[in-house]
């Protein structure tokens, strides 16, 4: 169903997203995975990890550093899979992170931190994507976030917000119509 396909997945080192690149290497898609760091502790899962069990299942997937709200790491990470690839045809916004703390104890910078990944690290992906696969007329982009984005606790605004990330939704074909809309 993927074979010849690239696919960029964040948050891959563990979880939905390791979940996710080794499916779709199973059904032939090379697969980019990203996270923050190749290696982490064993406990947790690493990219390296999830690279290494795509390979021995005889799947295609590169291992690629990156920090979802950093722009220059961003777009470093969609370059090299264009430069390495020539195209990008899946993109899944899978990273995600919320604050641990009631909402009086998250700090500002926590919180920064937490939209920079939940909803800058989607939006970055989108911008610097969405131009090829409109160039190739074909592309398609899925913005995961967790289910706990619609269960609110008690003192706990700031997790409940975090939670949902921002919908940068639409297909290729929908982003260039209000991309001309837009002027």
């Amino acid at each position: 169903m993927f074979t010849g396909k690239v696919a960029i997945v964040t948050g891959a080192s563990r979880g939905i997203g390791r979940a996710l690149a080794l499916a779709l290497a199973r059904e032939g898609a090379t697969v980019i995975c990203t996270a923050r760091t190749l290696d982490g502790p064993p406990e947790r899962g690493s990219l390296s990890a999830t690279v290494q069990h795509i390979e021995r299942e005889g799947g295609n997937a590169v291992a690629i550093a990156c920090d979802v709200g950093d722009a220059a790491s961003v777009k470093a990470t969609v370059d090299q899979t264009l430069s390495q690839f020539s195209r990008i045809d899946l993109l899944i916004n899978n990273a995600g992170v919320f604050p641990n703390n009631n909402t009086v104890d998250t700090e500002p910078e926590e919180w920064n931190a937490t939209v920079a990944v939940n909803v800058t690290g989607p939006f970055l992906f989108c911008r610097y994507v969405l131009p090829g696969m409109i160039e190739q007329r074909n592309g398609n982009i899925l913005n995961f976030t967790s289910q706990l984005a619609n269960m609110a606790r008690p003192g706990r605004a700031a997790q409940h917000i975090a939670r949902q990330k921002q919908p940068w939704t639409g297909s290729p074909s929908t982003w260039r119509k209000r991309s001309e809309l837009m002027g």
